[in-house]
């Protein structure tokens, strides 16, 4: 930046966190993946979700910090995780109807639903960029829709069933004989 002073430098440094401070969802940056990822950024979504506090995460390594889990709990090596995919240059779509879970530092887990972006410098990948947010209230909501429909189902076959059964006894004569 030609004319940029030292004061102006910091004022958009200020700026900037400010910004990275604002965003709603829990961020986290990342890099030297080759080494299992440390983490360089976290901002304070990420500290109220985890319990962790950003020095107490910084150039620790993603996996030591936020351990990942499958719905079936199973620990998710870095090697299987998406920002992995990521940084390898893949592209990967997550699938929200399979929802993953963080540990927080107290080690309750959380469903998350994550968007992980590569940071690239100079058209090399180093390192990435992941958002991510509690999904609890949706996942209660969507199994609270499931036992709902399951609920009126069958209430709904009931008594139809009912009918269906009284119909039969009646066509049979098993109650008597029809006038």
């Amino acid at each position: 930046m030609p004319n940029t002073t030292y004061t102006q430098l910091i004022e958009q440094k200020i700026r900037d966190d400010a910004v990275l401070h604002s965003i709603g969802d829990g961020l986290i940056v990342i890099v030297d993946v080759d080494k299992g990822g440390k983490i360089v950024y976290v901002n304070k979504v990420f500290e109220e979700m985890t319990g962790w506090k950003s020095e107490q995460v910084l150039n620790k390594p993603v996996t030591d910090v936020l351990p990942r889990e499958d719905k079936e709990g199973n620990l998710v090596s870095f090697k299987e995780r998406i920002v992995t995919k990521v940084l390898a240059g893949q592209k990967v779509i997550s699938d929200l109807t399979q929802p993953f879970f963080y540990q927080r530092k107290d080690k309750s887990k959380f469903p998350v639903a994550s968007v992980i972006t590569p940071i690239i410098v100079n058209k090399k990948i180093v390192g990435a960029v992941e958002t991510f947010r509690d999904i609890s209230k949706e996942s209660e909501a969507d199994k609270a829709k499931t036992e709902f429909a399951s609920l009126v189902s069958h209430q709904l076959r009931t008594p139809l069933s009912a009918m269906k059964w009284l119909g039969e006894m009646l066509l049979n004569g098993d109650v008597g004989e029809l006038i």
